[in-house]
């Protein structure tokens, strides 16, 4: 049976706004956090994220949760656990957008503490609607891509580091467990990504299906004057607009990390395997030698 995919036509009212009639409770909160961003890895959350601090945004992207370590990959590993357990109203997501000036990490990561005011990408992007609760006012960016290119994309990069996937290799999953690139980020991952996302079912039909449905989710849920749906070659003019900002004078950034991503997976495969070589081959040094 094949999968029911929207069409890029169908995403070309991106400026427009999408009906919505229900209200959001507030969560009371200190950080002024403005942007939501609804988009999945590999939709151009990087190119977004600089973008977003052009604008004069501090946001939050998977780059912050691995060098932040621990204490931001167990705090989204808990957010799907309380999801999937029907706890989603206790999440408190100033536990990772407000900085916290004792905290020793944070200080070796910035000079500078300040909050974050905008997110996107995984994991955050997941719990879009559970963060507009809590930032009742802020807008929301939902990321588009073709959905066969994105699927492609993730074939080639996130899915290769998401230690439940079929191609996730032996010395990547090791590198997890070994706390790298950060300690719980494989954990992290299979909770928020695989099964929240996808089920842990990672087949082609269900993983395309799964992205439009979310999707069509952020358009039928969220509050028709809070959503801009975005694709990165859209530039500066529509996303300036719905934020209220001047267009800044430099092009809009566009960041291709694929290859910057592939290296990546192949470090964390050769740490992996060396862990593994060395951990087999220390015990044969102790073995008696024979003449």
């Amino acid at each position: 049976m094949a999968v029911d995919i929207a069409t890029e036509e169908d995403y070309s009212h991106k400026s427009r706004l999408t009906e919505h009639d229900d209200t959001t409770t507030t969560t009371t909160t200190t950080v002024n956090f403005q942007v939501i961003g609804a988009c999945w890895g590999r939709t151009g959350t990087h190119s977004l994220k600089n973008a977003l601090e052009i604008l004069g945004y501090k946001c939050y992207h998977m780059k912050e949760v691995i060098s932040h370590g621990e204490t931001h990959t167990r705090f989204w590993q808990r957010a799907a656990q309380k999801y999937q357990t029907q706890q989603a109203n206790d999440i408190n997501f100033d536990e990772v957008y407000m900085c916290d000036d004792d905290d020793e990490r944070n200080k070796k990561v910035s000079k500078t503490c300040e909050n974050f005011t905008a997110s996107c990408d995984f994991p955050s992007a997941v719990f879009w609607k559970e963060q507009l609760k809590q930032y009742p006012k802020a807008k929301v960016i939902l990321g588009w891509r073709d959905p066969e290119k994105w699927y492609q994309s993730c074939m080639d990069t996130i899915f290769r580091v998401i230690p439940d996937h079929p191609n996730c290799s032996l010395g990547t999953k090791i590198s997890h467990w070994l706390g790298l690139p950060a300690k719980g980020m494989g954990d992290m991952v299979v909770e928020v990504v695989s099964k929240r996302c996808f089920g842990q079912d990672y087949s082609r039909k269900n993983v395309i299906h799964s992205y439009v449905q979310f999707c069509e989710q952020v358009k039928r849920d969220c509050p028709a004057h809070q959503l801009l749906i975005h694709e990165p070659k859209d530039g500066w003019e529509p996303l300036c607009k719905f934020l209220g900002k001047p267009i800044p004078d430099v092009p809009y950034p566009h960041v291709n990390d694929t290859k910057e991503f592939q290296r990546i997976i192949l470090l964390t495969k050769v740490i992996g395997y060396t862990a593994l070589v060395c951990t087999l081959g220390f015990p044969l040094l102790f073995l008696p030698s024979y003449k």
